[in-house]
Order: C-alpha cells, then sequence, then structure tokens
C-alpha cells in the first residue's frame, strides 16, 4: 500500500491560542485584573518567569493591547501552544488535564499574591488521586515521583518536622468540598479535580493512557502547584512531605478511600523543608532520600552518607548534579567509550547495606573509582576498621588516593593492583566487595577471606552502572582475558540458588556470599537496583 502524506490521519485536538504575557513587578494586581478581564473566556496559564503564558480559546488581542495601553502588562507576544501530550497520558489524557487546567485557571490566577494557596492546591491534588482510587503507597509514589522531578531539598528535623507533617497529613486527609468558609467556586473546582482523577482511572483501566497514571499524577501536581503561584522548591517541600506521610508512618496515615470532614481553618504548613544550598544540605537531603526509599536503613551506613561530601570525590561536577540519582562517568577510553564511573548513590548504598561491614573490619574493595565508595567504607568501619580499594589504572588510584586523603579519611588507601588476584599480603580481610561487574567468582579472592567473612559482587558483565574498571571494561565489551582472570568458579557454583543464568535480574543485581568453615554459602539473595535516572520537568 502507498501512503502520501495527504492521506495520513491527524487526530482531531482542540486550537488553543497563545500568548507570553508580561507583568509588571509587583505583578499581583495586574494577574488580578487580568483574570477579571478574562471573566467569561475559557482559558488556562503558567507562570514562567515575570508573567504568564496564556492559552484561551478565542484569541484575545485586543483584550491584552488595552491592557498593555492601560500599563496594566507590560507586553505580550504570540506564539504556538504545544500541549505536553504524552506527559499527561496521550491524546485523552491531554483532554482531561485541558478541562482541569481551565477549571483552576480563573480562580488560581485571581488568587495571585494571597495566602493559603499552597494548602489549597494540596487539598486539590488529594482529592483528584483519591478520585483515581489510589491506593495510599500509591499516593505516595506520587509525591516520590514528584519530589524527584523538584530541586533536592533539606529534611527538618524534630518539633519542626512533627508540625510540618501534621498540618500535611490534615490537609490531604481532609474532604476538601466541606472546607468551611471557603472561596466563591470552590466546591466546582474540587469536582473538576475529583472528575479529572476518575476519568484518568478509566483511561488507565482501559489501556488508553501511553503512560502510567502515577506519572501523570505528578505532571498534573507540578501544573497545579504552579498555577498557584507555587516556587519550584516550595513545591518539592510540599512534594517530600506528602512522601514521608506517606511512607514514613503507616498505611493508616494517607486515606484514599474516604476523607475526614475540614476543619474551620486551613493548617499552615511552615516552610520547615528548604532547598539545598550548601554542602550539609545536599549530604542531609541525599542521605533521607536513601532512607525513604528503603536503599539505607543500618545507621553507620545512614551516617557514613550524611558525612561524606560525594562532590568532592566529582571535582568536574557541579553541587547539584553531584548529588543526583545518575552514575557520573570518571574516564573514558581513546575512543570515548566510558571505562570507568561513580554508581548511582542507591547502588552503592544497596551494596554497602548487603555487604554489611562492621567498625574494626578489614575491608577490600576492587574497583577504586573516584574512592568515594572506599571513604564511605572507611568511615563504616571506624574505629580500627582498614580499606584497601584496588584498580588496574594508575589515574584512577593517583585520584582515589589524593581524594580520600583531601576528605581526612586516614584508614582507606588506593592500591593499584588487579582485583581478581586480590591483596594477599593483607588478607585475610572480613569483608571483600567488588563494585565492579563479575560473573565469575576469582578463586584467589575467596582465598583471601576470613572465616564467616562475606563477599558482595555486581552479578554479571553488565552490572547496572558499575565502577568500572579495565577488567571490567573487557568483560563488558565481550572480550575476556584469561590474562586477568585467574581460574574461577563460576557464580552458579559458589551458590546454587543466586546469580545463575536463570537469574531474575541477569547483570541488574548484587549477591553476597558468607564463608563459613568449610565452604561458601548463600546468605543474601540477587537484588535488584533501581538505576533510573531523574529528569528535570519544567512546564511549558
Amino acid at each position: 500500500m502507498t501512503f502520501h502524506d495527504e492521506n495520513l490521519p491527524i487526530p482531531a485536538e482542540r486550537s488553543w491560542w497563545h500568548a507570553s504575557v508580561a507583568f509588571p513587578t509587583p505583578h499581583s494586581g495586574a494577574a488580578r485584573t487580568l483574570a477579571t478581564a478574562l471573566a467569561g473566556q475559557r482559558f488556562h496559564f503558567l507562570r514562567k518567569d515575570a508573567g504568564v503564558r496564556l492559552r484561551t480559546e478565542q484569541p484575545v488581542t485586543g483584550l491584552l493591547d488595552q491592557l498593555v495601553a492601560d500599563r496594566v502588562l507590560t507586553g505580550w507576544t504570540g506564539g504556538i501552544y504545544e500541549p505536553e501530550t504524552h506527559a499527561f497520558g496521550g491524546p485523552e489524557g491531554m483532554a482531561v488535564a485541558h478541562d482541569v487546567f481551565c477549571a483552576d485557571s480563573p480562580a488560581a490566577l485571581a488568587e495571585t499574591g494571597t495566602s493559603g494557596a499552597r494548602e489549597r492546591t494540596v487539598m486539590l491534588l488529594s482529592a483528584m488521586i483519591r478520585a483515581a482510587g489510589l491506593d495510599p503507597f500509591e499516593a505516595g509514589d506520587v509525591h516520590a515521583r514528584w519530589a524527584a522531578l523538584r530541586p533536592p531539598v533539606a529534611p527538618p528535623h524534630g518539633p519542626a518536622l512533627d508540625t510540618a507533617l501534621s498540618a500535611m497529613r490534615r490537609l490531604m486527609n481532609a474532604d476538601a468540598a466541606l472546607r468551611p468558609d471557603a472561596e466563591a467556586g470552590w466546591t466546582e473546582r474540587v469536582a473538576a479535580f475529583e472528575d479529572a482523577g476518575r476519568r484518568l482511572r478509566l483511561l488507565a483501566d482501559d489501556g488508553r493512557l501511553i503512560r502510567g497514571i502515577r506519572g501523570v499524577l505528578a505532571h498534573h501536581a507540578i501544573f497545579a502547584f504552579n498555577r498557584a503561584g507555587i516556587p519550584a522548591e516550595t513545591q518539592a517541600a510540599t512534594a517530600w512531605l506528602g512522601r514521608h506521610v506517606a511512607f514514613s508512618t503507616g498505611e493508616g496515615d494517607v486515606s484514599t478511600r474516604k476523607s475526614a470532614p475540614a476543619e474551620p481553618s486551613l493548617p499552615r504548613m511552615e516552610t520547615t523543608v528548604t532547598s539545598a544550598t550548601d554542602p550539609h544540605q545536599y549530604r542531609e537531603a541525599l542521605a533521607q532520600r536513601l532512607v525513604d526509599s528503603g536503599h539505607l536503613h543500618s545507621q553507620t551506613a545512614i551516617d557514613a552518607f550524611r558525612t561524606t561530601d560525594r562532590h568532592a570525590f566529582l571535582p568536574d561536577v557541579d553541587l547539584e548534579s553531584a548529588y543526583k540519582e545518575d552514575a557520573v562517568p570518571i574516564k573514558h577510553d581513546d575512543h570515548g567509550e566510558m571505562i570507568s564511573c561513580i554508581s548511582a548513590p542507591s547502588i552503592v548504598a544497596t551494596q554497602l547495606e548487603q555487604l554489611g561491614a562492621q567498625p574494626g573490619h578489614k575491608v577490600l574493595e576492587a574497583g577504586a573509582a573516584t574512592g568515594y565508595n572506599a571513604a564511605l567504607l572507611g568511615k563504616i568501619v571506624s574505629p580500627g576498621g582498614q580499606v584497601w580499594t584496588l584498580d588496574v589504572d594508575q589515574d584512577l588510584v593517583a585520584g582515589a588516593g589524593k581524594h580520600l586523603a583531601d576528605a581526612g579519611i586516614d584508614n582507606a588507601t588506593a592500591v593499584m593492583a588487579d582485583g581478581a588476584a586480590g591483596l594477599p599480603e593483607h588478607a585475610p580481610y572480613d569483608r571483600i566487595i567488588f563494585t565492579v561487574g563479575a560473573g565469575d567468582v576469582p578463586v584467589k579472592i575467596l582465598d583471601q577471606l576470613a572465616p564467616a567473612g562475606a563477599w558482595s559482587c555486581r552479578c554479571g558483565s553488565a552490572a547496572a552502572s558499575p565502577a568500572a574498571s579495565p577488567l571490567n571494561a573487557t568483560e563488558r565489551r565481550g572480550r575476556p582475558s584469561p590474562a586477568r582472570w585467574p581460574p574461577s568458579s563460576r557464580c552458579a557454583r559458589a551458590s546454587a540458588t543466586t546469580c545463575t543464568p536463570s537469574c531474575r535480574w541477569p547483570g541488574r543485581a548484587t549477591c553476597v556470599w558468607r564463608r563459613s568453615a568449610s565452604r561458601m554459602s548463600t546468605a543474601t539473595p540477587c537484588a535488584p537496583f533501581s538505576t533510573s535516572s531523574r529528569p528535570s520537568s519544567t512546564p511549558e
């Protein structure tokens, strides 16, 4: 069959007139005047810089020109509206979004600069999530996804945290429609958000969304809070609180099937969660994120993450990027292929928790990378413990050694040596960790493990986000070097139950072997890693 461009189907989509509108400073009065002038129009908007991106069903050229002439606006320019159709679940999901945008926009624009915007929007979003039929932990996942798309935040502690969580919990569980002394049109706004939630659930159940419903709802959260004039940093704080309410205190704390009567006034959430602006805040935020996600749980590991500057081991990376949930390449070969990287924080945390190093332990690490993992281990095994981290790349060894020295880690040493051969002069080791992918168990390594010791590796040659030494890079390219790898036991021989070709997560897991007096036995099965990156999202 021959296809011609003119015969291709074009989905019907509402055409919105678009204008970028600039406000004077301060802009609250201009926003309210614009809202009044647009009365009777069906429109929606997003805040951008010192103005809004306005979308209307009919052109409003004359109206905007008059507002400029009256010096209400400083100017406007036309443009083309490009809806984020995929982000909202496809054409039908975008239609739902436009309906709720238009139902919320008149009041949101008129309320510019008024108090309580954040609290009102929490109630509206919670009504939408309940109507979509999400269970408590699914609701928490919406907030977690939303938080992942906002800047890092430093969480509060003590009474400040309790106060903020209490307010957030009441707002998330309240019946928004029963809020007393609400503004005119509030009930209709609540109904629009609830209707959107129900429609999204029907689309999801019918398989007509091209994206998961929780991801769609997280995007709705960003847009709703943008319309309310809530800055990205405050959004991050709110998302963090919502996630914490859902995951940290039990299933009964987030209602999704029924809601409690609204209180006489909106409980205020003090801005106790702030955007991270210094290394201490980034460290705290990273540690808390790993605790909330379940990757960290032992106090020694938590303390190590809270006190170790990840950015100090990544001198060529900006502060914010250094603490993201991403692997960071640190060396490439002559062809531009990555041969070493520092693993994503969740992967590092998972393997350290599985390893179970204790104060006083001697630890051998294969794969020095930047030295960050060795620094964490050094703190975990203090006092009295010692760490040796190995690599065959002199540049990496020198860099790791410098980073460790600069960080004041005096019980971790970077050594140029083949990880497969180990470091017999300091054996036996209480713990051995491979932060490179390993499909085999090198026999020489097993001989250096102390009785009752444990050895952790990333199973498979394509371990997720490995800190890849040339050894690992050679294996990953499918050209294992017999000279590098001594005669070895397959993982299946060391353990009959894990890291076999039928492993559920081949190449994306860690395994831990614990040594008894006579043989190696497995105590910890393969564990999957979550390695998805966290893209930024800014409403357009």
